[in-house]
This record gives structure tokens, sequence and C-alpha cells, in this order.
């Protein structure tokens, strides 16, 4: 996906190009921060990261990442990439990640960096994955990773207006409770 979308930044001028969504917790956090800077690069500012959890457990088990993992490894690696992108050197000790003074150079060109929108945030029984143990409903711990991390929200599967609007009621009670403002044009 991020090759084909360089391929594409290269050869474009005004289109935004962005992922819908990439499987964050699949990647190591130095390489997609790389990765993304590049793609940030060559579109000269007009890439959006598309930032999603995964919900096939057997695509975790190819790339030997736990699947019930995810979403504690999202957050460490949506951390450390805006740290990346926003410091001069980054050392950091969590639960999945360790880093001593890791540098990203060049620095984004979207400033303080490329925009990042959350998918999902709401699980349709429907579309569960195949063996995979889901309930329906809204996922408390992605509203918040959402309002922490995201730019942006791209509601999976296919929602109707009553779930976006009640998505919104959702991240922006979050919002609150983290001091933050969001606007639903905006988000």
């Amino acid at each position: 996906t991020l090759d084909t979308l360089s391929a594409a930044a290269a050869r474009t001028k005004k289109i935004k190009l962005g992922t819908d969504v990439l499987q964050v917790p699949l990647y190591q956090p130095v390489d997609l921060a790389r990765r993304v800077v590049t793609l940030d690069h060559i579109s000269q500012g007009r890439f959006i990261l598309g930032a999603g959890l995964g919900w096939i457990p057997k695509e975790f088990d190819h790339m030997g990442v736990p699947f019930k993992e995810r979403g504690g490894r999202m957050d460490e690696l949506l951390e450390i990439m805006i740290r990346l992108w926003t410091e001069e050197e980054v050392t950091y000790e969590g639960k999945y990640y360790h880093l001593h003074e890791a540098v990203v150079n060049p620095k984004p060109v979207h400033k303080p960096y490329p925009p990042i929108l959350m998918g999902g945030l709401y699980t349709n029984i429907q579309r569960g994955a195949p063996g995979a143990d889901r309930k329906g409903g809204w996922n408390s711990r992605g509203i918040r990773r959402a309002v922490r991390f995201a730019t942006g929200w791209i509601p999976g599967g296919r929602p109707d207006l009553n779930v976006c609007r009640e998505g919104m009621a959702h991240l922006k009670e979050e919002a609150t409770e983290q001091g933050r403002s969001l606007n639903d044009a905006e988000f």
C-alpha cells in the first residue's frame, strides 16, 4: 500500500493520498514513521495516514504479532511516531517497544505531522473476523485512542448517518474528558 501510494505521489501534484486503513500494529514504529515521512515528502504534504487495528487474527499470526496485543501496540506505536516526527531524538520504554535515542530526519512537510484518521471504532457483528471473538458496539478504548492521537475518524463498514452522529457524540464526550475540543466538520 505505502509503496503504491509513493508511486502515485510521484506522479500527481494535487490529489490527497491516504490509507483506508493501514493496520498499524503490524509495523515497527521507526520503520513506519520513516515510511510515512517519505510519503509526506514525495507528496509534498498531501499524505493522510488512515490507521486501524486490523481484525483478522491470521494476518497477525503470519507477521508474528499476537492478535490480542494489537491495541496496546498501536497506542505505543502512535505515541512513538508522533514523537519521532516532532522531537529531535526519542528514548522510549514501553511494554512492546524500547528505543534509545531514535531519530527520524527529515521531519514531515505537513506540520506538525501528517494527518492521522482513525479507522473503525464501531464493531458490526455481521462483518466480524473469521475465528475472532468479537462483540458488536462501540470500542471505548478505540475512542480514547482516536481522541488522543487522531486528527479525524474514518467510520468502518457501511455506517449510516445515525452511526456517524452517535460516534461523534462518543468522540466529543471523550475529548471533553481529555481536555480537547472536536469539531464535526474537521474531525
